[in-house]
């Protein structure tokens, strides 16, 4: 029998009481699985080319260091915060506690949508990329339509976010294994190889050849997942000093690895003519760069990673959105149920169903439609991406704003002012930057202004909502964001 512990502290039928998520996470764990969310064999297929065929050309690997130390800076103030809060649950709980909770369950709706809209996405590309490798590597002629390698895919993770979330680290670390091999024998190979140009790759004359605006958006794209961290707070062992430490060393491994892998492509392609071209095809032209320099064997088995590694993200940020409904229901600002854990697991069992089928409802809206998968796959990044840059903005308005009305005075003037201020310009900089150019982000300029009027919608109805609680539930509305543990 299934013993689900409730949230309002009440025993349920079976006799349980008020439950708490379970999990022994350490620094490796955490940072397998933020990797695992960011995706990285995917996104240097898929984004990298993109990236290195703007303009900028051969000047893009400068741009993954430039965001890594903004994103790092932001940081300092986040997990300063999280430290001095007693239930700290990312942008949730930063945002309810620093500008005030109807604030807060804006923010809690905003980031629903956008990790279940990205998480839609990424189960559109798994199933684009294993019906490619049925077809491409195995021979199978007739590999079926992309949508049902989909709904297999999200089948599976379902399964998986229903365990204990070490179950999911331990899947996520395996594939991110695979991922980082076969990347960095890439990088070996063309490096020692030299490309077609040779390595003297002028990166700082080429900087400003061009505005960084599209591609300083992909490349935020590129870098998220730290902020995921935090929701695994109460799963993770001294928290306090674990969630920091992986935060930067993710960051850190982000800034360098796809600046570097950045650079590496630039050598393989060897002249700005290439790095346009090839973002025509991002993902051919990156399988065929492993093909030309490592081998067919090689080629093929990236095809298959790129499935794991699609699978890997989509349970990492599946497991996100559970989180997030687990909170909600665990302050009962929606259904309670929403805040019970499964006594044997220690997960938030009915928070991992409800999402994972509102993750389905995102990813059949083009299969009904009979959209483009492509396109679709780019109109639900786009989404998720300027979501979570927005929600990045409000945090670091929070992080100030908390600070300056907390008493706290061992914190220092680093941590809870300037940190916090300089990332607030940067990340408002970038998201200025997302609205000017969400029509190219998005693919269409009639969707992206649809995602603006259906974000304000969503954040509007989550701060309408807690103005409801405040004047029919004082008692729910005091819950919102809460921080008695």
């Amino acid at each position: 029998m299934t013993h689900i512990a409730s949230a309002s502290g009440k025993p349920t039928a079976s006799g349980a009481v008020e439950g708490q998520l379970r999990g022994n996470m350490g620094v490796r764990e955490l940072v397998f699985t933020a990797l695992a969310f960011n995706a990285p064999l995917a996104a240097v297929a898929g984004f990298v080319p993109v990236i290195a065929g703007f303009e900028i050309g051969f000047g893009s690997p400068l741009l993954f260091p430039a965001m890594g130390l903004l994103l790092l800076v932001f940081s300092v103030g986040l997990n300063a915060m999280a430290v001095r809060m007693e239930r700290p649950g990312a942008f949730y709980s930063y945002i309810a506690r620093g500008l005030g909770r109807p604030a807060g369950l804006a923010a809690a709706f905003c980031a629903v949508l956008t990790y279940a809209a990205l998480a839609a996405g990424i189960f559109i590309l798994l199933g684009l990329a294993a019906g490619d490798f049925a077809h491409g590597v195995l021979g199978i002629v007739d590999a079926g339509p992309w949508w049902v390698w989909g709904l297999i895919g999200w089948l599976a993770v379902t399964a998986l976010t229903l365990l204990n979330i070490e179950v999911s680290a331990k899947v996520l670390g395996i594939a991110m294994l695979f991922e980082v091999v076969i990347v960095a024998v890439w990088n070996l190979m063309v490096f020692s190889d030299g490309g077609p140009d040779g390595r003297g790759v002028d990166v700082l004359g080429n900087v400003f050849n061009g505005s960084i605006a599209l591609p300083l958006l992909f490349v935020a794209l590129c870098m998220t997942g730290f902020e995921s961290l935090q929701v695994f707070r109460e799963e993770t062992r001294d928290a306090e000093r674990t969630v920091p430490r992986a935060t930067y060393i993710f960051l850190i491994v982000l800034a360098v690895g796809y600046g570097l892998t950045t650079y590496i492509y630039v050598i393989a392609q060897g002249s700005s003519e290439a790095l346009a071209a090839g973002a025509a095809n991002p993902t051919g032209t990156f399988l065929g760069s492993i093909e030309h320099y490592v081998g067919s064997v090689a080629s093929d088995a990236a095809s298959l990673f790129l499935v794991t590694s699609a699978f890997a993200c989509a349970l990492a940020i599946q497991n996100i959105v559970s989180r997030y409904l687990y909170a909600l229901g665990r302050d009962r600002v929606v259904p309670g149920v929403l805040g019970r854990v499964n006594e044997r697991h220690g997960s938030p069992v009915v928070a991992s169903l409800v999402g994972g089928v509102g993750v389905l409802v995102i990813f059949l809206i083009p299969v009904v439609n009979d959209a483009d998968a492509v396109a679709s796959y780019a109109a639900l990044s786009g989404l998720g991406i300027y979501g979570i840059l927005l929600l990045w903005a409000v945090t670091s308005v929070a992080v100030l704003v908390f600070f300056r009305r907390s008493s706290v005075s061992d914190i220092g003037l680093w941590r809870s002012v300037v940190a916090p201020l300089a990332s607030l310009v940067g990340l408002v900089a970038v998201s200025w930057l997302a609205t000017a150019h969400l029509g190219d982000v998005v693919g269409n300029l009639a969707l992206a202004r649809g995602v603006l009027i259906f974000t304000g919608a969503v954040a509007l109805a989550g701060f309408v909502l807690a103005l409801r609680w405040r004047r029919v539930d004082p008692d729910i509305y005091a819950r919102i964001g809460r921080q008695d543990a």
